[in-house]
């Protein structure tokens, strides 16, 4: 008699049907987007459909996987990260794969998701090389872009393991800095992926490796700051600015969790959690939202300050859908990166409390930048909600028609970050084993609205802070109904209340030929965008630079056909990086 034991180890029945369904999925995914439409016949109008089926067959099973705990290595098939992160990052991956849709961004979700499944290292560098390359075509980014998975290759204890971690984070923030869409989560996703396995299995960090890493994830999260705020940009380079960020950030968050022997190395862990959860799916709502940029009105190109709008924001419903993923995403309390912050900042007293001076003043420096960053994420955001109220007020209410059906992925997306906002507990039970593979945090109904930690009795509930909030105004509500008071200003009449009701006559205006003086601020900010280098400039007489530069330009054209030959030999090219990394490796360590 053949005995089946229902325990979900390694070699058991199980898991090999619960991995093959994974990889069923997958292959779905992958023909389904490469498909060519004359072999749909009939179909081909329900191809998105049954694509966004496949992936949220995919995040179902990952979801299943992550509660019941399937890790370890199986006998027939020794998967590279089921050792614990990989099934949360295929949850993840699943709403990025089903709201990218079809082309080659999903086809980039589909080898990432195998890359998270792959046999070896060597064939996790290969697949998500491809992934990079297919995400980033051009320029020397698509040429450079290999070079970031090698230290999946490069053994721990190399001299090299430290350059090809701030080589990884360095690309790959660049990578995600030049995306608009949801194809932007994937080079940030992959990073921290890679970076959390790499960090569990080296344990702590040298103290010069420590500070290179902290310095690059600090670079980058202000790079992405910057860009957020950069004059004349479109909404699309403003949300992939915040997620170059955010991806900055959670390096630092995570090389302080696992890279260090800090007090605080839970509340590190809990923040980078609660990070992979609402703030997450809210910035997939808005890149969505942000990515068509072809339907810009003249007007908004003509200030240099304001963001070109696509047209999926001009509808009433996109509006509202972006206004709870806009909660859902700042660091104002109660909700959203809110939690994140409140979490840092106390693992980081902590962790100040138990060191020398020193490093208490490095530790608190370096909660000062990241306070100050998340600042200048929410003055980002604060931007694109002015940028959506003028645009909003100079189409004199003509309402687009838009159908609530065409913005289901991104109210699905933001349904999803409700529940994991709401429900932190539940979330950190489920994902707990994220970037640690010991599960140490368990399900408990009576903590599922909490933020709360094992080693200390600290907690923070959300929910509870937002039922106060609307408990205050409702409270000012009534308040002003009954005694006719209200605290904001009323609308003034335009004019006296004896001329109201009568026509109005508008001067006709004269078009004047000319020229307006340009205003004095604007003149400071064209030097100082000068000086920054930000804006090139002509000079009548050539340096000794400018000389260089021409004498080494027909290099540069050599090199710019040689990038468009990898281009085309993509798949040779990352081989040939991620072999050259494993000798390299092999021969140092």
């Amino acid at each position: 008699m053949v005995s089946c034991q229902i325990c979900f180890g390694g070699k058991t029945i199980p898991v090999s049907f619960f991995l093959c369904g994974l990889l069923i999925c997958l292959a779905g995914c992958g023909i389904v987007t490469v498909l060519p439409a004359a072999r749909f016949g009939r179909a081909e109008p329900w191809r998105a459909e049954i694509l966004v089926a496949f992936w949220v067959l995919t995040g179902l099973l990952s979801a299943v996987g992550t509660v019941l705990r399937i890790e370890g290595e199986l006998s027939w098939c020794p998967v590279f990260g089921m050792d614990g992160p990989v099934l949360p990052m295929m949850v993840l991956l699943s709403f990025a794969g089903g709201v990218s849709g079809s082309g080659r961004y999903g086809v980039a979700c589909v080898l990432s998701g195998f890359a998270f499944l792959a046999l070896s290292p060597l064939i996790f560098g290969l697949l998500v090389g491809t992934a990079l390359i297919l995400l980033v075509r051009k320029g020397w980014i698509g040429l450079c872009l290999p070079v970031a998975v090698v230290p999946a290759t490069v053994p721990v204890d190399s001299l090299l393991f430290t350059p090809a971690l701030c080589v990884m984070v360095l690309l790959l923030g660049k990578a995600t800095s030049v995306q608009t869409g949801p194809s932007a989560l994937l080079p940030g996703a992959t990073g921290l992926f890679l970076l959390g396995r790499l960090l569990t299995e080296s344990g702590v960090l040298p103290s010069v490796c420590q500070f290179f890493l902290l310095c690059c994830g600090c670079g980058v999260a202000l790079s992405g700051s910057m860009q957020a705020l950069r004059r004349s940009s479109s909404a699309g380079q403003l949300m992939s600015g915040l997620v170059t960020s955010g991806f900055g950030l959670l390096v630092v968050i995570l090389v302080l969790a696992f890279g260090t022997t800090l007090e605080g190395g839970e509340q590190f862990r809990t923040a980078a959690l609660l990070a992979a959860g609402a703030p997450f799916l809210s910035a997939l709502v808005l890149l969505w939202l942000c990515q068509d940029t072809k339907d810009a009105s003249p007007e908004q190109e003509e200030g240099a300050s304001s963001l070109i709008l696509p047209s999926r924001l001009k509808g009433r419903y996109a509006q509202g859908i972006m206004a709870c993923a806009l909660l859902f995403l700042s660091g104002l309390p109660p909700l959203g990166s809110f939690s994140v912050l409140w979490c840092f900042i106390g693992a980081a007293e902590q962790a100040a409390r138990a060191v020398p001076p020193l490093q208490a003043l490095a530790v608190i420096v370096l909660t000062v930048i990241t306070s100050c960053v998340m600042v200048i994420n929410i003055l980002a955001l604060l931007r694109l909600v002015l940028a959506v109220v003028r645009s909003r007020s100079a189409q004199e209410d003509k309402d687009t028609a838009q159908s609530i059906f065409t913005l289901l992925p991104a109210l699905v997306c933001v349904a999803a970050a409700a529940v994991v906002a709401f429900f932190p507990g539940g979330w950190l039970a489920f994902a707990d084993n994220l970037l640690a593979g010991t599960f140490e945090r368990p399900f408990l109904w009576s903590k599922s609205i909490t933020v709360w930690f094992i080693s200390s009795s600290e907690s923070y509930t959300p929910l509870y802070c937002v039922m106060a909030l609307l408990l205050c105004a409702g409270c000012l509500q009534m308040f002003s109904t009954l005694f006719k008071i209200s605290p904001l200003p009323q609308a003034q009449f335009q004019a006296p209340f004896w001329q109201q009701g009568a026509p109005f006559i508008q001067a006709e205006k004269k078009e004047l030929n000319s020229i307006s003086p340009v205003p004095s601020d604007r003149q400071f900010n064209a030097q100082v965008d000068t000086f920054l280098g930000w804006q090139t400039y002509k000079v009548s007489v050539h340096t000794g630079w400018q000389k260089c530069v021409a004498a080494v330009s027909p290099l540069w054209q050599f090199v710019l056909r040689f990038c468009a030959v990898c281009e085309a030999q993509s798949g040779v090219l990352v081989l040939l990086f991620l072999g050259a990394g494993l000798f390299l490796g092999l021969f140092a360590g």
